[in-house]
């Protein structure tokens, strides 16, 4: 199935492979179980579903039957806590979410408590989404893409899209290896692949 959020719906929408609607998860408000802006959607390997919130500046966590489990994010002895939450990823027992004011990237078990710093405050202008790449996360932040090691942290730039009008809010790999790129300000998806696929092509 296809989990969707509904930021202005404060929702999440289940859907089948079709498209076709099952159901709804979530409501307004701040208890656990209920959002506010929901934005960006994990799932670990039990099915929960992991979403970050603009408006609660967390993370909620739900069951694979769409029971609120908990919230986690607030801020701590040892943590800021989360400022503007987007992307999120969900790595073996790792939870890793990025926020675009504080742009970096910060991890946290599955139970939510706080670990530590991944990738350092200010790397990003603005952080979007966290994707899986193999061994590696795609980085969306403002007209850049990056991939982050999962093991260590490191950091490098992949892509840019020039100095014009552009948001990319995601980025993910298809099943030749290209990149796909949304691009919220231009109203486009661009499709990258590395120069040396497309020199051997021609």
């Amino acid at each position: 199935n296809l989990a969707v959020s509904q930021s202005a719906g404060d929702r999440i929408s289940i859907l089948d492979p079709k498209g076709t609607f099952i159901k709804y998860i979530g409501e307004k408000g701040r208890k656990i179980g209920q959002l506010i802006g929901p934005q960006y959607l994990a799932e670990d390997e039990y099915g929960n579903i992991y979403v970050t919130e603009f408006g609660n500046n967390r993370v909620s966590v739900f069951d694979a039957e769409g029971n609120g489990l908990l919230y986690f994010g607030s801020r701590t002895d040892e943590f800021q806590g989360l400022k503007s939450p987007t992307g999120i990823a969900v790595v073996d027992s790792r939870v890793l979410v990025a926020d675009s004011v504080l742009g970096g990237i910060y991890e946290f078990d599955r139970a939510g408590n706080y670990i530590g710093i991944f990738v350092n405050d200010k790397t990003f202008a603005r952080p979007e989404s966290l994707k899986k790449w193999g061994s590696h996360l795609l980085v969306t932040d403002k007209n850049k893409i990056y991939s982050i090691d999962v093991a260590d942290g490191s950091v490098v730039e992949n892509a840019v899209t020039g100095k014009g009008r552009s948001l990319l809010t995601s980025a993910v790999s298809d099943r030749n290896g290209n990149i796909v790129v949304t691009d919220y300000k231009a109203n486009e998806i661009y499709v990258m692949s590395k120069m040396t696929e497309l020199v051997g092509g021609f």
